[in-house]
């Protein structure tokens, strides 16, 4: 059977998604809304603004219409989450398409996860979240990983696992959608205040106590949503946690250490800057006190005590 996969989404993320997908049978077409970079990829099999020195495979293409899109079953959202549903709506999408949601994050006007976010536009299309630990050059590379795949569909689990699942790629599978798009937006957060613990030079003891203290709370927010238990020990969990909040090549731990800094730019362009406010207001909305993401919402805000709120939470029971 011949399958085919649509990648919304020409950055670093979706390029090394629709290389591994290719790299396992699937005729791949990533979408761009710039011209210039879907002539480029088709022309020369590159990507020119990410992961440039890589060849792309002979199964993969370009397309800047998205209308055409319509047509085939595999939608893979990798655009940034506050567009998404602007950009779906444009489509004309039907219940025949199904979507592996790759972005993270909540829109933050609603506050939903982008599984409700595509409900609202196509109810009844079969939905899976494919989550990390992943930094998008390694498996681009195809260098050993493992990453997680969610849905509530079963038999859509299993056929998103299949397209992706290889030697070098190990699929971990679950049904806890609600819990793992919330992990995938929150280990951005987190990172953002071990960010600021580096920055501010409070060490790595510190680090770890508000990567500890951050798990915990996001659990609470699982918990209270729905979500499963054992998310936050799976590898869509403490895995991606642990890998964005322990490497300085992570954009949002930069991001902390900026803030600690004084170097804050270009806040809106990290996923942490967002995901701080609406996750936040969800938790606020379900009747949590999660102190480590109030203080962070805070350093947001007030850039230059963002050092000092992310200490006093050492005044608290981590």
């Amino acid at each position: 059977m011949k399958k085919d996969i649509i990648v919304l989404g020409a950055g670093a993320w979706g390029t090394a998604l629709a290389i591994q997908a290719a790299r396992m049978g699937s005729d791949v077409t990533i979408w761009s809304r710039k011209p210039e970079i879907v002539d480029f990829i088709n022309s020369h099999h590159r990507n020119p603004a990410h992961l440039s020195n890589l060849t792309l495979a002979h199964n993969i293409k370009a397309s800047g219409n998205l209308v055409d899109l319509v047509h085939h079953k595999h939608i893979l959202l990798a655009i940034p989450t506050q567009t998404t549903r602007q950009t779906l709506e444009r489509i004309g999408l039907s219940d025949k398409n199904a979507f592996i949601i790759c972005s993270k994050g909540l829109e933050n006007k609603s506050l939903k996860l982008l599984s409700e976010v595509v409900g609202d536009i196509t109810p009844g299309s079969p939905v899976a979240i494919l989550s990390g630990p992943n930094f998008a050059r390694e498996v681009a590379e195809g260098l050993p990983a493992t990453t997680s795949i969610a849905s509530q569909d079963q038999a859509y689990l299993d056929e998103v696992t299949e397209l992706f699942a290889g030697r070098n790629f190990i699929v971990h599978s679950n049904n806890d959608i609600i819990g793992t798009q919330i992990c995938g937006a929150a280990k951005n957060v987190v990172a953002i205040a071990c960010g600021i613990c580096l920055g501010a030079r409070l060490g790595e003891n510190a680090k770890a106590a508000i990567l500890t203290k951050g798990l915990s709370e996001i659990n609470q927010l699982i918990l209270a949503l729905g979500g499963s238990q054992g998310t936050i020990l799976s590898p869509a969990g403490i895995g991606d946690f642990s890998l964005t909040c322990g490497s300085p090549t992570s954009r949002n731990m930069l991001y902390g250490i900026d803030l600690a800094s004084g170097k804050h730019k270009g806040d809106k362009l990290v996923e942490g800057f967002h995901a701080t406010k609406s996750i936040g207001a969800l938790a606020q909305k379900n009747g949590l006190k999660l102190e480590l993401i109030e203080a962070l919402g805070r350093a947001i805000d007030s850039p230059s005590s963002a050092s000092k709120e992310i200490y006093e939470l050492f005044y608290l029971k981590v």
